[in-house]
């Protein structure tokens, strides 16, 4: 969600010139989630510096391609972090894992408890956790994704996800 609000506003600064376009779209979300939606549980996943050496232990060419995080986004982050923890809101990550990880597992355990878990993320990978108790949410489009949108878009089911985006590939 940083990355979209990144992208999609024009470049801020503070007072003192550094970049806070970022950290004030991605605060306005934020606000807009917790009033409107009104959740009981609320966390917000996050990359390590080091974070994701499973997926590079199993792959050395993991995100080989992918362009390294705009200078400007990055001073924005721990700033963006510090506000989350003045408001309470849990930061998670782990130095192994990336935050998809911690997304995917924390859904998985939530319904296994019973409970649902709404995700919010436009990360198609996260498709493959789609199920009764687990849902995606667009903030951008205020929608719900759930396994009949995955159905009506790709024509496939959550556990196909996997196989689908190794056949016909993902730019990113």
């Amino acid at each position: 969600l940083i990355y979209q609000v990144f992208h999609a506003l024009p470049e801020m600064t503070g007072p003192a010139g550094q970049p806070v376009g970022a950290i004030l779209g991605f605060i306005r979300d934020l606000m807009a989630l917790i009033e409107t939606k009104r959740p009981n549980y609320l966390f917000c996943a996050f990359d390590t510096a080091g974070g994701g050496r499973v997926r590079h232990e199993l792959y050395e060419q993991y995100k080989a391609n992918r362009a390294a995080m705009p200078e400007d986004l990055r001073p924005q982050i721990p700033n963006i972090q510090r506000l989350l923890s003045a408001m309470g809101i849990p930061i998670l990550q782990s130095e192994n894992f990336e935050a998809d990880d911690v997304l995917a597992t924390l859904a998985r355990r939530t319904e296994q408890a019973g409970g649902a878990c709404f995700l919010v993320t436009s990360d198609k990978d996260c498709r493959q956790l789609l199920s009764e108790r687990v849902l995606l949410y667009n903030i951008r489009k205020d929608q719900i994704y759930n396994a009949q949108a995955l159905l009506n878009d790709w024509g496939i089911r959550p556990e196909q996800v996997v196989d689908f985006q190794s056949l016909v590939g993902d730019a990113v």
